[in-house]
């Protein structure tokens, strides 16, 4: 960060001993950013209110700022996946923009909490004002006492919007909307001493399937993803028929503006036994939250709190919770929550106090509640079908 590297150069070794300073002035409840950004006032290697100083310049002219500060009106071209580092112990995450007005193109590189501002807002042909840049090597870098917004209607800047394809017409470098048909695993992965992260999508829109490999921080976004929601890829790469959000690749969480059809709920009438499906449903009646404790060996129930079963296999506790519920036309079905979906369905986080217990406290305020969920049809014993919910979308 531009703030650090002039910080250090004029306190050296005793930039360390001031940071932990102001935090400890603050009970430590100040971020080391935070800290930088207290201690450039202090020593004037920043002016406060020195984000919103500068007037709009031209591209080409802010670039030709060097050491200086300068503010900009741009159109973003491309935004590149964020990396994130590992610098002397100190991590944090830098993108790189790619952004152009009347006047040229250049780099627009975003630090840190910045970065969230891309990942989150820009995509490509958004207008973006930066203010209070910093110019480095040619380049424009954000830094602490940046700003950064959202323009919409601009005059007079480049187009440089792209039609998004279908999957089944995906080339190198081009746009699409897809939905979420299925998501794997996030993965950690080493190579040549640098750790990274991947994880596979099974996207589709109506002309078909594809597999999406996610790498670095676009894995991480896609993690964020649940089977049904919409993304957006810009610059994707192709390899071995497999599409690749790779460094290229901007990945968009959650997109809007596309034209997919909508999600499908399907009313419990049509469904049908081992069939995966969306749901919508209202709960009528939460019935109980329990623990059930089988052997992995025999497949026994264990009682009491016995750590083995007698037979000497192990013991899995699974949590659950049973319920009945009505979709929109007032047919009933019992639906069961496994594991995480009835810790997400009961607001249940890290706790001394029991499941029971907290299922006890907000049984009553869940009753009446309308979720939608990804959810499996099986057949009781008796011939019924009972819905398995495999995923919690949103509840209201």
């Amino acid at each position: 960060m531009v703030e650090e590297g002039l910080l250090k150069e004029k306190l050296g070794d005793s930039l360390e001993a001031k940071i932990s300073e102001k935090q400890k002035a603050f009970s430590g409840l100040l971020t080391r950013e935070g800290a930088l950004k207290l201690i450039a006032l202090d020593e004037g290697v920043a002016k406060r209110g020195q984000a919103k100083a500068s007037e709009i310049l031209p591209l080409a002219q802010a670039l030709s700022q060097n050491d200086a500060f300068a503010s900009v009106l741009v159109r973003v071209k491309q935004v590149y996946c964020a990396r994130e580092f590992d610098k002397e112990g100190r991590k944090g995450k830098v993108c790189n923009v790619a952004v152009g007005d009347s006047s040229g193109e250049g780099k627009l590189v975003l630090w840190n909490s910045d970065v969230d501002f891309a990942e989150r807002k820009l995509e490509r042909n958004s207008c973006v004002k930066a203010e209070g840049l910093a110019v480095k090597n040619g380049e424009l870098h954000s830094n602490l006492f940046s700003s950064l917004s959202l323009e919409t209607a601009p005059f007079g800047l480049p187009d440089y919007g792209t039609a998004t394809v279908k999957l089944s017409d995906v080339g190198e470098g081009r746009d699409f909307y897809a939905r979420v048909s299925s998501k794997g695993v996030m993965r950690e992965f080493e190579r040549n001493g640098d750790k990274g992260n991947v994880l596979n999508l099974v996207v589709e829109d109506d002309s078909g399937q594809k597999t999406l490999v996610c790498w670095g921080r676009n894995a991480v976004i896609a993690n964020f993803l649940k089977e049904g929601d919409v993304l957006k890829a810009e610059g994707i790469a192709l390899k071995n028929g497999e599409l690749h959000a790779s460094w290229m690749t901007h990945l968009i969480a959650h997109a809007k503006k596309h034209n997919l059809k909508e999600l499908e709920f399907k009313p419990f009438a049509s469904l049908a036994a081992n069939e995966t499906a969306f749901v919508q449903a209202t709960l009528e009646k939460l019935f109980e939250a329990r623990v059930s404790r089988k052997c992995l060996s025999c497949g026994g129930v264990v009682d009491g709190e016995k750590e083995k079963c007698d037979c000497g296999g192990s013991v899995r506790e699974t949590f659950f919770i049973t319920t009945q519920a009505k979709d929109e036309a007032g047919r009933q079905m019992r639906m069961v929550f496994f594991e995480d979906q009835a810790r997400e369905l009961i607001g249940l986080k890290r706790t001394f106090v029991s499941p029971q217990t907290i299922f006890g406290l907000k049984r009553e305020f869940l009753e009446g509640k309308t979720l939608k969920m990804k959810a499996l049809a099986q057949q009781r014993n008796g011939g019924a079908l009972e819905l398995v919910v495999k995923q919690i979308r949103s509840h209201s």
